[in-house]
């Protein structure tokens, strides 16, 4: 894994939470709240999904219609949110460079369905954390052009497995789970994770600052 990348990751996911990010190009849509940034560097174009934070945010996180686009069934409330801000945001990015799409909680979501219409692209790599589920079950296709596919999931954060009925994530992805006992593991025994969760951290464990924390350890071992 490119720890350097996964940091940097980190850190834009968590200054999407900010009003703007230093040098970014910020693309909204009131109507769904949805909010992200294209920040480029060298040739490296940074896609940033800004998390939940509003009431109304659940109103599309909740609305799980599955919905045919482009190619697979996925979550019809993430969808919706995806569209509204998609088209200013492809006209954007350029195909040829190295495309990384980042996002926390409803934002990595919306990350999951950039990389999966920009699925026969070249140079794109997907970073979440604590992730919701965006693919609508039976479903064992996997974006196999991304050159990164991870997903960072903390304990017991229960945004992480929703909707718990009829959704998955892109079975490419290498999940790097921080359990309750402050161990980290990749690829862990879905049985292991299913054990391991508990309801104390359910909130907590969700917050972006925490994975922040989490990252920085990680990345230092």
């Amino acid at each position: 894994m490119n720890k350097q990348l996964i940091l940097k990751a980190s850190e834009l996911a968590l200054a999407a939470y900010n009003e703007d990010i230093q040098g970014a190009m910020k693309i909204e849509n009131a109507r769904t709240s949805t909010t992200a940034f294209i920040l480029e560097e060298d040739d490296i174009q940074y896609i940033i999904f800004r998390g939940t934070q509003q009431v109304r945010d659940w109103i599309f996180n909740m609305t799980a219609i599955p919905w045919r686009y482009r190619g697979r069934w996925v979550h019809g409330g993430f969808m919706t949110a995806h569209r509204s801000v998609w088209k200013r945001i492809e006209s954007q990015l350029d195909a040829s460079k190295e495309v990384v799409m980042i996002g926390h909680s409803l934002g990595g979501a919306l990350a999951e369905l950039s990389a999966h219409v920009c699925r026969a692209w070249p140079k794109v790599k997907l970073i979440t954390f604590g992730k919701p589920n965006v693919f609508l079950r039976p479903s064992k296709a996997k974006m196999q052009q991304l050159k990164t596919q991870i997903s960072f999931v903390c304990g017991s954060d229960v945004v992480s497995r929703i909707p718990a009925i009829g959704y998955s994530p892109d079975a490419g992805q290498t999940l790097v789970y921080f359990d309750n006992d402050d161990n980290t593991w990749v690829n862990p025994d879905k049985n292991y994770v299913r054990q391991n969760r508990g309801i104390s951290d359910a909130v907590s464990d969700h917050d972006m600052s925490g994975y922040r924390n989490l990252v920085l350890g990680f990345c230092a071992q």
